[in-house]
């Protein structure tokens, strides 16, 4: 588990982000089930911590 201590530039995605699948990227902040969607900047490790859940 990540725990995110600092997020940098909260957006609404673009749809030209390295990762975001033809055909399958819609505009408008939500993906295709509904569910509302971000993009934020590179998170720097001194910005978070690790932890195992199991």
């Amino acid at each position: 588990m990540l725990k995110i201590s600092e997020v940098e530039n909260i957006r609404v995605p673009s749809g030209n982000e390295t990762g975001a699948w033809q055909g399958f990227w819609e505009p408008g902040g939500y993906t295709q089930g509904g569910i509302p969607e971000a993009v934020i900047d590179q998170i720097k490790s001194s910005n978070y911590t690790v932890s195992d859940i199991y």
